[in-house]
């Protein structure tokens, strides 16, 4: 009787980490877009408030959905880190 050795091919968590960091610094860049242009009159009423949420969530959203399309559009060098194939 043979014996069959199960042998598991392991990866490299390398490109999971630059990967992340481009993520958290390009959030913080985009975050930091809505935030250093507010003004005292953005927090000043309830519909102010609700436009500031809004547009902070306006830009949050754009920037997953560049993400998304980034990582769907199959670049070999992007595969290589965080795709699954």
């Amino acid at each position: 009787m043979k014996s069959t050795r199960v042998t598991y091919k392991k990866y490299s968590s390398a490109g999971v980490d630059w990967a992340s960091w481009f993520l958290g610094i390009g959030l913080g860049l985009t975050l930091a877009l809505q935030v250093t242009t507010m003004r005292k009159s953005d927090i000043s009423s309830v519909y102010a408030v609700v436009a500031s949420v809004s547009r902070l969530a306006a830009l949050t959203g754009t920037f997953f959905a560049v993400v998304g399309i980034f990582l769907i559009a199959r670049i070999p060098w992007v595969e290589r880190g965080v795709g699954h194939d």
